[in-house]
């Protein structure tokens, strides 16, 4: 089993921040594909530690502090602490 797919099954193939499945998403909706979010970025030794990787919905992701199109200061202030606190009650 691959990492990703490790975290997908541990977090029951929903976002973390909306719940949101596959199945849920409207159809072409941004939330039709599950993605998953390392939240140290993909470098580093941990890349393959689950503790530090969260499924999440693709309009979401898209709002994560490397995206393009995403807000770091907002994803640093808001989103973060929600993912460090969702993990920590994993464990």
């Amino acid at each position: 089993m691959t990492t990703r797919e490790e975290v997908l099954e541990r977090d029951n193939y929903t976002c973390f921040m909306c719940a949101m499945g596959d199945q849920e998403a409207p159809e072409g909706g941004w939330g039709q594909v599950l993605d998953t979010h390392h939240i140290d970025g993909r470098r580093g030794a941990r890349l393959k530690d689950t503790s530090r990787i969260v499924t999440i919905c693709r309009w979401h992701h898209q709002y994560s502090e490397n995206s393009p199109h995403g807000n770091p200061k907002d994803w640093k202030e808001n989103v973060l602490p929600k993912v460090e606190e969702y993990l920590n009650e994993l464990d």
